[in-house]
């Protein structure tokens, strides 16, 4: 909820870019818990109506190989990393989820974030702004 009061207050001077937002916490949650992600979306429930809705939804993939890769070279790696470089079932599910969550989601975009930059990256995700504002 905090988040989207600071996306609410930031998008009265121009776009806003959130790294992770509500589909993510359904996908990771549901996947760490082993749940669906309809119970995850059915506990957040009486909170979705106060969030901001995205206009645009970026799912990055990247090969499970090359994420492992990146995380093994991460220097602040969390709990979470280590336990998805540990276990190949959670990294499936998350996957699985984030799969499942963004084909309903209709602002969805997808990326390929293999052989590319940090920075290629956010150019390909700035130069989707205008073509969304095309749209509206």
């Amino acid at each position: 909820m905090h988040a989207s009061d600071l996306a609410r207050d930031a998008l009265q001077a121009g776009h806003v870019i959130a790294d992770r937002y509500v589909n993510s916490v359904i996908a990771n949650h549901a996947a760490v818990h082993d749940l669906d992600n309809d119970a995850v979306t059915t506990a957040i429930a009486p909170f979705t109506r106060y969030l901001t809705a995205p206009d645009l939804t970026v799912y990055l993939h990247t090969s499970p190989a090359e994420l492992a890769r990146r995380m093994r070279a991460k220097p602040d790696q969390t709990r979470s990393d280590r336990d998805l470089l540990t276990d190949p079932e959670l990294l499936r599910r998350l996957q699985d989820r984030y799969d499942q969550v963004a084909a309903s989601d209709p602002t969805a975009r997808h990326l390929q974030t293999s052989g590319r930059t940090p920075a290629d990256l956010a150019e390909l995700v700035t130069g989707m702004l205008p073509a969304l504002a095309a749209q509206g």
